[in-house]
């Protein structure tokens, strides 16, 4: 069976192409990553920022700003994830509310030291922190797995 020309550029175009693929994605994985990472921030309107609060930094995401106030809404990652968890979802809640979506301490970017307490209270106290240097004074919460479970402690302390 003969190939023409076209067939035979066609094919070596294909496999150049997905040699190329393969070779950043399994030489370069990290940087794969982040760009993807990078592109669902930006489609869901989130800025990265990093605030220190006492002697813990805070690595977080926060809505671009727009000119109508809208209600704020906090969203707390569970245990072992972080920040980036909600970038699917944030792309969704946008236009609804203001998102504000940490690392919590001791994950992602956030500062970790090995002395603090990371149960579910602990970490609310130090997220009523954190949103109270935000300067919000109402929010709502929301969160997955340990993030509800800090959620509900949240909301248990806030009263």
């Amino acid at each position: 069976m003969k190939f023409s020309f076209l067939e035979k550029s066609r094919f070596w175009i294909l496999t150049a192409t997905l040699v190329a693929l393969g070779a950043v994605w399994f030489g370069a994985p990290g940087t794969v990553y982040r760009m993807f990472i990078a592109t669902e921030r930006q489609l869901a309107g989130l800025t990265p920022v990093a605030q220190t609060i006492g002697d813990e930094r805070w690595v977080f995401l926060r809505s671009d700003p727009v000119e109508e106030p809208r209600p704020v809404l906090l969203l707390l990652h569970g245990f072992g994830a972080d920040k980036d968890n909600f970038n699917r979802l944030a792309r969704h809640l946008k236009d609804t509310a203001e998102l504000v979506v940490p690392d919590l301490p001791g994950f992602g970017m956030s500062s970790s030291a090995l002395d603090n307490r990371y149960t579910a209270t602990a970490q609310a106290e130090r997220v009523l922190a954190f949103m109270d240097k935000q300067s919000h004074k109402q929010n709502h919460d929301g969160g997955n797995t340990k993030g509800g479970y800090i959620s509900l402690a949240i909301a248990r302390l806030a009263t």
